[in-house]
């Protein structure tokens, strides 16, 4: 039996390494903005690099979130569907 879950489950994947790659650079973010004796900067040309990843990867783990739960409305629906028909048989996709 082949099942045709492979692209959620990679979106799911997807999404969950962007959150942590987010936390990450949000986290190397604040150190770049800090200096050793706790002072913050001004910006600079890395952190404009990262805050310019940051806002991209923002958006990927806002297109990505509403794939998944799109994805996962449909599946809810076609249960549904397949649940109440009467006759057993398979219905169409």
């Amino acid at each position: 039996m082949v099942m045709v879950i492979f692209p959620a489950v990679k979106e799911q994947l997807r999404l969950k390494a962007v959150r942590a790659a987010m936390a990450g650079y949000r986290d190397r973010l604040a150190a770049l903005m800090m200096t050793p004796d706790g002072v913050e900067e001004e910006a600079t040309v890395p952190v404009m690099s990262l805050l310019e990843w940051l806002d991209g990867a923002e958006s990927e783990e806002a297109a990505l979130s509403v794939a998944v739960d799109g994805f996962a409305n449909l599946v809810e629906q076609l249960v549904g569907r397949r649940q109440g028909e009467t006759g057993g048989g398979e219905g169409e996709a």
